[in-house]
């Protein structure tokens, strides 16, 4: 299960970041490789959320999904230093989704740690707008002191969308991260910012490998 998150999750970041697959057999989701996600974001940003969520019905629409986020934890070696990835599930209910039936695959670049903390709480977020846009750039959500925004990049079988979501709830997958991590006893602050509190999976090697080959073509093309 986690290698099938992992790989969903390289795929998510390699259309978003216009990276080419590693497989000319591997899925993607519109067939193109055109950037929407400045790699400049990766190398300034807190952290990642990546979401896959599936939503169904028309007009008043519910959607439902899951997915994680890592946080950067500094530098080692030389090179970004990524937690493992803490699990979550989430809820949402709005009005304005009249496209069917679908799954929107999210990145969501968290411009600062007080973003990331923020998108790691549990809990109800009715009234607040997640927006989800695929193929253009979007309105700044937050800034930092440093330029990099928080910022959603989504896609949906290819699909341009603009779609509100007005209320749900975001939960930590205490099963999942009990399961990944040996125990009911840890929690989402160990996997984020316990920095050594927990192992990061093996099984999640490659998209950190991912990061760091996508960061090095930004310094290499800076050059």
């Amino acid at each position: 299960m986690l290698q099938k998150d992992c790989a969903l999750a390289m795929r998510m970041l390699r259309r978003v970041a216009g990276a080419p697959s590693a497989s000319a057999s591997a899925p993607t989701f519109d067939g193109g490789s055109r950037a929407m996600l400045p790699r400049d974001y990766l190398k300034s940003c807190s952290g990642l959320l990546f979401q896959a969520v599936n939503t169904g019905g028309f007009g008043v629409v519910g959607a439902r999904g899951r997915g994680f986020i890592i946080a950067k934890l500094g530098k080692r070696d030389g090179l970004t230093s990524w937690s493992a990835p803490a699990f979550q599930t989430c809820h949402a209910a709005g009005v304005g989704l009249s496209f069917g039936f679908d799954t929107i695959y999210t990145v969501v670049v968290l411009g600062t740690p007080e973003a990331v903390r923020e998108a790691a709480k549990s809990g109800p977020n009715l009234g607040i707008e997640v927006d989800l846009v695929a193929g253009r750039e979007r309105e700044v959500v937050q800034s930092s002191e440093d330029g990099c925004p928080t910022v959603p990049f989504s896609v949906a079988g290819g699909a341009m969308l603009d779609v509100s979501l007005k209320g749900g709830a975001t939960l930590a997958a205490a099963r999942k991260n009990a399961a990944a991590y040996g125990g009911r006893g840890v929690s989402v602050s160990d996997i984020l910012f316990g920095e050594g509190a927990v192992d990061r999976p093996a099984e999640f090697e490659p998209l950190y490998e991912l990061l760091s080959a996508l960061s090095r073509e930004h310094e290499e093309f800076k050059v």
